[in-house]
């Protein structure tokens, strides 16, 4: 459990480092979802290929409130941090955590992937710092898994990597100067396997490349890594959440340590799905725009959106909608920065299209995925769902 805070300097602190972690804050809108097999590719008159496909579904769960007026505020400014917190902490209630992650569930039932790669499930506390008694919560993890088991779903944890943690306050006693109110707010990146996977090593870890605030408080992203064997081929999962395009710099040196440490010389097929924060579809002059997604096709590795023919269609938008999740079917999003990535060390072909047949679909931006009760959509961002089927060793 956290420990009080020391000073308002150090609560002033962690408001930026909230900011810092949190997601995007665009527009929304649906993508037209699609599932097509390269062109030319018979599947079914492929006995060398897969029979069953080897399915992705990368989701940011979105931590449910808008973090930007707590970046823009005046924070020696104690009422209004005080008054700014407790809006977030609202927003947060009222985003319905457990009805978010049941609509989740609900993608997790209806396509089955067979690897599940959750970023920004957060776990929230507000905790009495005197007693280190919590009073109220979100824990998006928890709610996720607990739908999962309440309907029987063959799914369970392969890991949970938890990343930066910060206190924020609620509630000061200007009298004496007790806070006695905070909200304890922990970044963690999630892969849940389907119980039939069989998993031969599981391992996680951090980027060097990391974003000092204060000298106690770092923002810090990370990585899963899954690796597993399927029809005598080596497979490697990797889920991660870059840092946003606001540090661009970072980001950079994150995906160079990804490509070139995290995910290189591994045998057999390598993936890597989640939260890029680059946007594909746009070029240098956008805000969204970061090199991160060329250098990792650029390091080897193809857009299973691409590959599966997605440009012939649709830009594939997968986020984001706004931040209280209620913004009007269809909306419109405007950029792709949620990405599952392929290499296949054992074929690639001259054109870099990896030797196989990929599917796609975007998941989320239907009027009908909207959560039952409230009409939310479950996430700023869309999911992606990647299926693969690759030769067989």
């Amino acid at each position: 459990m956290s420990r009080p805070i020391s000073s308002f300097t150090r609560a002033a602190g962690a408001v930026l480092l909230l900011a810092a972690i949190g997601g995007c804050t665009d527009v929304t809108s649906p993508v037209t979802p699609m599932l097509n097999d390269v062109p030319g590719l018979d599947v079914l008159a492929s006995p060398k290929l897969d029979v069953d496909p080897f399915l992705v579904y990368a989701q940011n769960a979105y931590l449910g409130g808008d973090t930007g007026p707590l970046f823009t505020i005046d924070l020696s400014d104690i009422p209004l941090l005080l008054a700014t917190t407790n809006t977030f902490w609202a927003q947060v209630t009222q985003s319905y955590v457990p009805e978010r992650m049941a609509a989740i569930a609900d993608q997790i039932a209806a396509h089955r992937p067979s690897v599940v790669s959750l970023e920004e499930v957060f776990q929230m506390a507000v905790v009495d710092p005197a007693t280190d008694k919590v009073l109220d919560g979100a824990d998006l993890l928890a709610s996720l898994l607990g739908e999962i088991q309440a309907r029987g779903l063959p799914y369970e944890l392969a890991m949970e990597n938890k990343l930066t943690s910060v206190t924020l306050p609620m509630e000061i006693d200007f009298t004496t100067g007790q806070i006695k109110k905070v909200v304890v707010v922990t970044d963690r990146i999630a892969v849940l396997r389907r119980t039939d996977v069989d998993v031969t090593n599981v391992t996680d870890g951090t980027y060097a490349a990391t974003i000092p605030l204060t000298p106690d408080i770092t923002v810090r992203r990370g990585w899963i890594r899954v690796d597993l064997e399927r029809n005598g081929v080596p497979y490697h999962v990797i889920a991660t959440h870059l840092e946003t395009q606001s540090a661009a710099p970072i980001q950079k040196a994150q995906a160079a340590e990804l490509a070139n440490s995290v995910a290189a010389d591994l045998d057999g097929v390598t993936i890597l799905a989640g939260d890029f924060n680059s946007d594909a579809t746009g070029d240098s002059d956008d805000p969204q725009w970061t090199p991160t997604y060329q250098s990792l096709l650029d390091a080897g590795f193809t857009d299973a959106w691409v590959q599966a023919g997605g440009p012939a269609h649709d830009p594939g938008f997968t986020c984001c909608h706004d931040t209280d999740l209620r913004d009007a079917y269809p909306g419109t999003f405007d950029q792709r920065i949620d990405f599952v990535l392929v290499k296949d060390a054992r074929n690639m072909s001259q054109s870099g299209k990896v030797s196989g047949a990929m599917s796609f679909d975007i998941l989320g931006t239907r009027r009908g995925d909207r959560t039952s009760t409230h009409g939310l959509w479950y996430s700023d961002h869309a999911g992606v769902l990647a299926g693969l089927r690759l030769p067989k060793r």
